[in-house]
């Protein structure tokens, strides 16, 4: 990815060991206002050359919370491997929902999927959460899969 610049002050860092003795650097920017949206620009360094990309959201707090969730993404192919305070992850969290009585047991789920069956379990997820859209949101989500020629 293509080195850049950037004038936004590192509002969050966080330093993980990949296989036990390789730095690995995270960094969150400020948000910034981007047109209507806002942008919240994110990195990691000590990995495949990984450098600055914006998080987009309709606001600042939607911005940060996709940037921590995209770095979560980024760094999904080396679980396992990462290590943060002597634990055996990233110190990332799963999934942005709070922990009342309707979303722990899908706080539960997605507890389990990080750890077996992963793919199968996001999958699970993904679809039933699909289920509970509105009509509008599933037309569109149906015909994305099949302009990317995903079966139904």
């Amino acid at each position: 990815m293509s080195k850049q610049k950037s004038k936004q002050k590192v509002i969050a860092s966080r330093s993980l060991l990949l296989d036990g003795s390789y730095k690995v650097t995270i960094r969150i920017r400020r948000p910034v206002k981007s047109g209507e949206d806002y942008d919240c620009e994110y990195e990691i360094k000590g990995l495949d050359d990984f450098d600055l990309q914006p998080a987009r959201g309709v606001d600042a707090m939607q911005a940060l919370l996709l940037a921590i969730q995209a770095l979560r993404h980024h760094l999904r192919g080396y679980r396992g491997r990462l290590s943060w305070l002597g634990t055996e992850n990233d110190g990332l969290p799963a999934s942005m929902v709070f922990r009342d009585a309707l979303n722990e047991s899908l706080c539960q789920v997605i507890e389990i999927a990080e750890k077996h069956h992963e793919a199968e379990v996001t999958q699970f997820v993904a679809d039933r959460m699909a289920a509970r859209a509105p009509e509008e949101v599933r037309a569109k989500f149906e015909a994305a899969k099949r302009e990317a020629g995903e079966p139904d």
